[in-house]
């Protein structure tokens, strides 16, 4: 997409940019680039302006206008990939400061918009969960690191079931763990009854969570007389369990 000149533009109603690249866009295209309200729009990274998808003349309408003297920090919105941030996966992948731009832009953009307007409350920015890449084969890619980087201890749980794929799934990246000699010592064991469940959790101190859970596996493994072997078999049901719990995403 080539750069328009958007700065110093007037009417705000009525102000068209065009013709513009978005006149080679066909209807289907431009409804990749919908947000969540089906609304079409772009900002331009640098301006206090906001532009909107005029369905009926196929042009971008200059919409609004920051009522701040602030502008936008970022581009958002009709663009066809942005070079600078191609690499971007997660949070981690973005200058701090930029995050810090985001947050200040979101405190104070519409407190000159007068006592209707909304008042913003930002609370903390929130990891998105690992991207779906694509699937073969009916299952799922992640990619390893989005998974990684996704996991989390969940101490809460809502009440639907787990799928039974889902519980094979993860299974069996507890069976292709690696082990020390691979011996393989272990056994994993599903439990999905309630009253079971409610007696696993007392099995240890700090496992009052599974009582809640709609599926747990307990990990199963002898306990050998000599200090090597237990060692090596709590580094294998380690690797088992991360397996399992990078699996989830």
């Amino acid at each position: 997409m080539h750069t328009v000149a958007v700065a110093d533009l007037p009417a705000l109603e009525t102000t068209v940019l065009g013709p513009g690249p978005w006149h080679e866009v066909s209807q289907q295209q431009v409804n990749l680039f919908a947000d969540a309200s089906g609304d079409h729009q772009w900002i331009p990274k640098g301006t206090r302006n906001k532009y909107e998808y005029d369905h009926e003349r196929h042009v971008m309408r200059l919409d609004r206008r920051l009522f701040t003297a602030t502008v936008y920090p970022a581009d958002d919105g009709f663009l066809d990939g942005d070079p600078d941030y191609g690499h971007v996966r997660g949070l981690d992948d973005l200058p701090r400061h930029l995050l810090e731009e985001i947050e200040h832009f979101f405190n104070i953009y519409q407190h000159l918009q007068g006592p209707g307007a909304r008042q913003v409350v930002l609370y903390r920015w929130r990891r998105r969960r690992a991207r779906r890449s694509r699937r073969v084969c009916g299952e799922v890619e992640v990619e390893t690191w989005d998974a990684i980087r996704a996991r989390r201890n969940v101490r809460s749980y809502g009440e639907e079931a787990i799928a039974p794929e889902d519980l094979d799934r993860i299974l069996e990246a507890a069976r292709r763990t690696p082990s020390a000699g691979n011996q393989q010592a272990w056994d994993f064991v599903v439990c999905t009854d309630p009253k079971q469940l409610a007696q696993l959790a007392r099995v240890w101190r700090s496992a009052g969570h599974v009582a809640g859970s709609a599926a747990t596996i307990a990990l199963i493994a002898p306990n050998p007389g000599d200090a090597r072997s237990r060692e090596l078999i709590q580094y294998d049901l380690g690797q088992a369990t991360m397996c399992m719990m990078v699996a989830t995403r």
